[in-house]
């Protein structure tokens, strides 16, 4: 049994290096006192890795030099050796935890309707409000229910920049949107009161997906620096295969076909995992389609995509409610094997004089970190017995 110390870095030039947090942080090194000759750390990368990778590298690597054990845990969207770091498909893992612990409420199958649902989150990225803008424009937007709330003035000043770009480039005044606002999940404000600018998508309303019929993601991510025939990426990312977020893994949790806008490969990313994905009933060639964000498109093709998707659900009702139901086991599969894989370590983490195992810390620490701040999980300090192995 090995118990480790949590560490933590971003690889951003401003934060310490995970050599000084080992040396210098307060906090590890009071952890090291209460664990006498203790030479064991863990750390744990989500979303930090994809525009840090080299840095994130060489300061393991460099933690490894000066004789320190320490298990790296990433996302896996980045190819990383596995002789630094263990991977994990991190979405997946999580939204199979939260729902298993209770935490989030999944339906059970399809509703079968052809009502489509839309919960977009942040306004600053064109993935998020081009897609509302173009529905809006062919008059289908008001047969959805969706969420839309923009920054308000009160908001973090590079949230209000950053929404304003997208408006510039889609052509449209705030006075658009404001007009278009509804809540139905947690909105920006919101996430600003609490000092923290994310939702994580846990916990929410699984009503939702009982009064709809299918989703429309709207993904995270902007292309990046992966290969594809569409445009030449931004550069600015190590990523080498897609990454899909809670917004994919809750969309499948809850039995919804849907149709996916992010980055190039997504389909095949989830095709990979195992998963079945919907583009044959797009109505085109997904090539066609484009549906990436930072492309110069406007998303002019999607209120045929939907119309065309819409039709084919009740044309194909029984092969839709297989292939949702397929998704929904694979996504419990996937999450039992990356649990069964944690617990199987005999690997522990110390957190605040608490014990963890792997799995317990993965997602009831790691995921917390990204909450959005509403009564969720427990307070990391005061953990249920039933999630501690022992004390200190």
């Amino acid at each position: 049994m090995i118990v480790r110390i949590p560490i933590h870095t971003t690889g951003q030039p401003s934060r310490p290096t995970l050599l000084d947090e080992i040396e210098k942080n307060p906090d590890v090194i009071r952890q090291r006192t209460a664990l006498p000759e203790c030479n064991h750390f863990y750390f744990h990368t989500i979303n930090e890795i994809l525009n840090f990778k080299d840095e994130i590298t060489k300061q393991v690597l460099e933690v490894r030099q000066a004789g320190y054990d320490l298990a790296w845990y990433s996302n896996a969207t980045c190819g990383l050796d596995p002789e630094l770091c263990t991977e994990l498909e991190y979405f997946e893992y999580q939204s199979g935890s939260f729902h298993e612990e209770g935490y989030a409420t999944g339906v059970e199958q399809w509703s079968g309707k052809s009502n489509g649902l839309i919960l977009p989150g942040k306004t600053t990225k064109r993935s998020r409000l081009g897609p509302i803008a173009s529905l809006q424009e062919a008059g289908m937007l008001q047969d959805f229910t969706y969420s839309l709330r923009m920054v308000r003035e009160s908001a973090d000043a590079s949230f209000i920049q950053q929404q304003q770009q997208v408006m510039d480039y889609l052509e449209k005044p705030l006075e658009y949107f404001l007009k278009l606002e509804r809540d139905l999940d947690i909105n920006i404000d919101h996430m600003q009161n609490h000092g923290v600018q994310h939702y994580a998508g846990y916990p929410y309303d699984h009503s939702l997906y009982e009064q709809t019929g299918w989703s429309l993601i709207l993904e995270s991510n902007d292309g990046f620096n992966i290969k594809n025939n569409i445009q030449p990426g931004r550069n600015e990312s190590f990523q080498t295969k897609p990454m899909c977020s809670e917004k994919t893994f809750r969309t499948i949790y809850n039995c919804h076909p849907f149709i996916m806008i992010g980055e190039f490969g997504l389909h095949e990313h989830l095709n990979s995992l195992g998963y079945k994905t919907f583009e044959k009933f797009y109505g085109c060639e997904l090539a066609d389609f484009w549906p990436m964000p930072y492309v110069s498109d406007k998303y002019e093709k999607l209120p045929h995509v939907v119309e065309q998707f819409q039709q084919n659900l009740v044309t194909h009702k029984d092969e839709v409610a297989e292939m949702v139901a397929h998704n929904k086991q694979t996504l419990i599969n996937g999450y039992n094997t990356t649990k069964q894989m944690l617990l199987d370590t005999n690997e522990y983490v110390n957190y605040e004089g608490n014990v963890l195992n792997l799995h317990n810390y993965s997602w009831a620490v790691v995921s917390y970190r990204n909450h959005n701040g509403k009564e969720m999980l427990p307070d990391q300090t005061n953990l249920p017995e039933k999630y501690i192995d022992h004390k200190l």
